[in-house]
């Protein structure tokens, strides 16, 4: 297929195998499914803004972080490569730390599970938020850089207990379809945010001050929520 002409060439690869996942998709979702009630709760829409605020820093950092350690902070090419995996690193370790200790909470009936979500959330946006603005003052401070850097990614670990769990709350039959459909809408900022990010440095990564320039303020949603889904009649 790559050496062909059909659809052009190689990118025909991703042409075809994506059109028979989507074919093959149809005979796995529920007929049953509530999609009145799942389109029509403001829950879900929660989740959903909750989703792609976060997943707008997430991208921004896995997207930029490479090319700022490269071109302005000037790490070589294998530092760069151990230094943009460590706060991911820091980000697995803390996640499973706040979640044992949120889990450690709730049974022991200190904090509840809508205040888990919400906590949750606020370390996972606020943390990373000022982090990134305290980026815009670092220079050329490299171990300062690295960690802040660490901070802004290590505390998104927190979402694990916050939003990707919401859609076992709202429903647990369809726990897998809501999160099928807050990702599709969360996913959009991996190719809008590096865009944004180019635009704002008028892609010259060389002159960026600072990640913080392209991430916008996504304070979480951290509005109550229960489960309002039901099946359509």
């Amino acid at each position: 297929m790559c050496n062909s002409s059909f659809l052009g060439g190689w990118p025909s690869v991703f042409y075809v195998f994506g059109s028979l996942g989507v074919v093959w998709s149809v005979f796995w979702f529920p007929l049953k499914t509530p999609w009145k009630s799942i389109w029509t709760s403001k829950h879900v829409w929660s989740v959903i803004l909750m989703h792609f605020g976060y997943n707008w820093v997430f991208y921004t950092l896995l997207t930029e972080l490479p090319t700022y350690l490269d071109r302005i902070q000037h790490f070589n090419l294998s530092s760069n490569g151990l230094l943009s995996a460590l706060p991911y690193a820091i980000m697995y370790v803390y996640s499973l730390f706040h979640s044992l200790l949120m889990d450690h909470l709730t049974k022991n009936q200190t904090i509840s599970i809508l205040n888990v979500r919400r906590l949750a959330m606020a370390v996972a946006s606020f943390i990373p938020m000022l982090a990134l603005i305290g980026m815009c003052f670092v220079g050329c401070d490299r171990t300062l850089a690295i960690v802040i850097l660490c901070i802004a990614v290590g505390a998104c670990g927190a979402c694990y207990s916050g939003y990707l769990c919401s859609h076992v709350d709202l429903a647990p039959c369809y726990a897998g379809t809501l999160m099928g459909l807050t990702n599709t809408f969360a996913t959009i900022p991996g190719f809008v945010s590096p865009a944004v990010t180019g635009a704002i440095t008028n892609n010259n990564v060389s002159n960026a001050g600072s990640l913080a320039d392209g991430v916008p303020d996504v304070s979480s949603n951290n509005r109550s929520y229960g489960s309002d889904l039901h099946p359509d009649d």
